[in-house]
């Protein structure tokens, strides 16, 4: 099985403080495995983009920048979640204008990914974790 690579990485500028701080602010918690790989590869788009759902096929496109340069970016991700009432923390999207996010797990002390549908604000769970998120990426 090939290992997951990225491409299209940008160049994050405080990253790890960024994450840690909306984190805060929303009141999740988010995997250091997450934050590990985000700040390396911000904005990376990964070779293996295609996740298995109940919904059907999904895309992963990219993880969201962790900083503020450019569109798309974690702080502007979140306040577009915000409007669907969730308590979600946004990582990535497809080319849709969906999000993959963090959402709070009952009974873990890690989060769970969710798919957010921005057209109807239905959340589909996807892992338990996120390096299950990543082991189910597949080539498309």
């Amino acid at each position: 099985m090939p290992e997951l690579t990225w491409r299209y990485v940008k160049t994050p500028l405080d990253g790890e403080n960024l994450i840690a701080g909306l984190a805060e602010k929303l009141g999740l918690s988010v995997p250091r495995a997450y934050s590990d790989l985000a700040v390396q590869n911000n904005g990376g788009r990964p070779n293996k983009q295609i996740l298995p759902s109940s919904e059907g096929e999904l895309e992963f496109r990219r993880l969201l920048r962790v900083d503020s340069n450019g569109r798309e970016n974690i702080r502007q991700a979140a306040e577009d979640v915000l409007t669907y009432g969730a308590k979600l923390f946004p990582f990535g999207d497809d080319s849709f204008g969906n999000y993959f996010c963090f959402a709070a797990s009952s009974g873990s002390k890690e989060a769970m990914v969710v798919f957010l549908d921005h057209e109807t604000g239905k959340q589909t769970v996807l892992a338990d974790t996120f390096q299950e998120f990543l082991s189910l990426l597949q080539d498309s």
